[in-house]
């Protein structure tokens, strides 16, 4: 996440009691202001102004002077209307407060322009987002150090979701047979035209709603958590209801009006939903009114902390502009404000025709500091499999775990496999910390697009294989795989509670079958055998532990929890059901819990290194930064050769904008691998956000020399360096 903050400064229009409008503005400093305001055009200088704002039909602009004079002049007055001198103070007054702050060590702090228009509707179709500024040269919107979103201050807090990448998008694309039609696969191509590099990396999902309909809506949020909404369609306006309405399709194809609020009643139970971009493709609006505006409004009261919607029209070039900038900074970890503001700059920057359209897309928000993802990068794509049996990491300290024991009849062989920090080889390219969890249990890192919903791959199921299929003395169901905790210098001694001749033949048969099943990959089988070593055993500990292991491997959360748990009820003190449980709560997503099963685990066994890991990457997933700190240091101390545990240390350090500590560790991870081209991008990073430019531009350019021709980092890299100016 970046180190960006703002500081509010809020502007409130009302009605004079004397008649005509007032802005109220309460300034960071805790001054509050109040100065009359007028509108400064006519209705049809407004409409002029609006006219060419938006694209032509033929879909292309150019940014020329004239245009970009046109706007200025209109925002001038904007702004000389809505900044009094007392206004204008107050706002430098901020400004200079917010740098004081960035230089006094809390990153980068800017001035956040809320405008509130809630006791004023009539004012919502006003495009305040190309205010001016003549005294900065600069439109307000165009730069992250003044971000300007539309605000209602609902009473709901909102925290930031923890989203372990890819976000994802539900798409809804509408064309009902009785308005103009729209190019269903067109539009569809286009946005993933736009944020292709997005979802090859990872960092972005995009599902179809394929029957777009407001029942087909809901059965599909049923199906599966999605953190934003994106609709491409027909808008209308409500004259007699005063509101704008989004038109989906009913079961014959035909248009179906939806309101905002009927919109925002569905979307409300969707926890995961913070996030609502509405997309007027060219030609789609309906009505002179802006309907979107509407929608959005009702949207947010309903509980959405935020809504991108476009005031006019939008050019398909500046949509696919539009849509991969701001996707990207929101995946960047940026706040909403100023992802839109950043996607702003590159539609006038880049965009080839987009003319004002960086004037379009207009943020109406309830979250007070913009935060609503907290995103968790995935792991970079590697071009070959990860050996079977990599070999040890340099200076391995680890002391050996005590070996759990499993009764089996029939020897099930374990294959050799890496047990997280104690077996990677510190050359291996690093995943993140949110990822990590998928390791003990994939052979060959995925692509990174599949990373967070791959099912693991049986024949390396991490320590459960490694440390679970062995025989006590040879001997038949003579012990417990569950027995943990203690000094790890030596074995504790096992209790068995499945004495031989209390499980029975057949349950016996069944066991071996399932854990032999869960090495194939044949998950379905291995929970049938093992439910039926379980029926005729009910106090059957391993069996519960391994089709628990079968469950999540099948993406079963919650019956692997239930599992684990039963494992626990027959073995109180085992440390690896623990750990185990562990990793099912992380896949669930249920960090708090996933700490407190880590945290029970490390209680069993002190120097259990895996758990410090796990418990440093879930602090890491809920913004507690020290608590993952700590634990990475107790990583590093028991195995100070393993190099991912440097990284993550330092994207903890560079969360908390520290940004000095950061390149300390991004270094030492290099030290270990000088050729992993994600330790070069990450220290870049914080070369930049520290304002090293020149350090920054050098590890861009290794960031080129190390990553694979189809490494997004490529991209990356070459777009920081165009940014800085640099050559690649």
């Amino acid at each position: 996440m970046t180190g960006f903050s703002y500081l509010n400064f809020d502007m409130q229009i009302q009605r004079a009691p004397e008649g005509g409008y007032r802005v109220h503005v309460e300034a960071p400093s805790g001054e509050s202001i109040r100065a009359p305001f007028t509108m400064p055009f006519s209705d049809v200088e407004l409409e002029n102004f609006m006219l060419k704002a938006g694209p032509t039909r033929r879909g292309v602009r150019r940014a020329d002077t004239a245009e970009m004079d046109t706007a200025k002049r209109f925002g001038e007055k904007l702004y000389a209307a809505l900044f009094s001198a007392d206004v204008r103070s107050a706002l430098q007054s901020s400004l200079d407060q917010a740098r004081r702050n960035g230089e006094s060590g809390r990153g980068r702090v800017g001035v956040r322009v809320r405008l509130r228009l809630s006791e004023v509707p009539e004012l919502s179709g006003v495009p305040w987002e190309y205010i001016y500024n003549p005294g900065l040269n600069r439109f307000l919107a165009l730069s992250t150090e003044t971000p300007l979103v539309r605000y209602l201050d609902m009473p709901e807090r909102i925290r930031p979701l923890n989203v372990v990448a890819p976000l994802r998008v539900l798409v809804m694309i509408t064309a009902p047979s009785d308005y103009p039609r729209l190019d269903v696969r067109q539009e569809w191509n286009n946005l993933n035209t736009a944020v292709a590099p997005l979802l090859e990396a990872g960092l972005l999902q995009l599902d179809l709603l394929e029957t777009p309909t407001l029942t087909g809506l809901q059965r599909q949020l049923r199906r599966g958590d999605y953190h934003v909404f994106h609709f491409i369609g027909h808008g209308a306006f409500d004259r007699k209801a005063e509101d704008g309405l989004l038109l989906f399709e009913d079961d014959e194809g035909r248009g179906r009006p939806v309101s905002g609020q009927d919109l925002a009643l569905l979307l409300h139970d969707h926890s995961p939903l913070r996030l609502a971009v509405l997309n007027a493709c060219e030609g789609a609006l309906s009505a002179a009114d802006d309907p979107f505006a509407g929608v959005a409004q009702s949207l947010v009261q309903g509980g959405l902390p935020a809504v991108v919607a476009m005031q006019f029209e939008i050019t398909d070039r500046a949509a696919i502009v539009f849509a991969h900038e701001f996707y990207r900074a929101l995946s960047d970890g940026y706040p909403v404000d100023a992802a839109i503001t950043e996607a702003r700059k590159v539609l006038l920057t880049e965009s080839r025709g987009a003319g004002l359209e960086w004037g379009t897309p207009v943020l109406y928000m309830r979250s007070p500091d913009g935060r609503i993802f907290d995103v968790q990068a995935p792991p970079q794509p590697v071009a070959q499999a990860r050996p079977a049996v990599p070999e040890p990491a340099p200076q391995h300290t680890r002391e050996p775990e005590p070996t759990p024991v499993v009764a089996a009849a029939v020897p099930v062989e374990a294959p050799a496999v890496p047990e997280g920090p104690t077996a990677r080889p510190a050359t291996e390219e690093a995943p993140t910390a949110a990822t990590r969890t998928a390791e003990r249990e994939v052979e060959t890192r995925p692509a990174a697009a599949e990373t967070a919903r791959r099912k693991p791959n049986a024949r390396v199921l991490g320590a459960v294989l490694v440390l679970a299929v062995l025989l006590v003395g040879g001997g038949v169901g003579a012990g417990l795989i569950l027995a943990g905790g203690g000094n790890q210098t030596a074995p504790p001694a096992v209790t068995p509670t499945a004495q031989a001749g209390q499980v029975s033949a057949n349950a016996e048969a069944n066991y071996n079958s399932g854990v032999a099943a869960i090495n194939d990959g044949d998950y379905d089988k291995a929970i049938s055998e093992l439910s039926e070593a379980i029926a005729g055993s009910p106090d059957y500990a391993e069996a519960y532990f391994y089709r628990a292991i079968a469950y999540r491997s099948n993406m079963m959360y919650n019956e692997a929890i239930a599992d684990f748990t039963r494992t626990l009820e027959l073995e109180p003190d085992s440390v690896y059901p623990y750990y185990e449980r562990g990793l099912a709560y992380t896949y669930a997503g249920i960090a708090t819990r996933a700490i407190e099963d880590f945290t029970r685990a490390i209680e069993l066994q002190p120097n259990m290194i895996d758990a410090y890991y796990q418990r440093a990457g879930r602090y890491f997933d809920i913004g507690r930064y020290d608590d993952a700190i700590t634990d990475f240091d107790k990583v590093i101390e028991l195995n100070p050769g393993y190099g991912d545990s440097y990284f993550d240390r330092g994207r903890a350090y560079s969360s908390k904008a520290d940004y000095e500590a950061a390149i300390e560790d991004f270094t030492l991870a290099i030290n270990l691998d000088p050729n992993s081209a994600y330790y070069y991008y990450a220290r870049g990073e914080a070369y930049r956000l520290l304002g090293d430019t020149e350090s920054a531009i050098e590890d861009y350019r290794s960031v080129l020399e190390y990553a694979d021709d189809d490494d997004s980092l490529r991209e990356d890299a070459a777009q920081r360096l165009k940014v800085l100016g640099a050559e690649p």
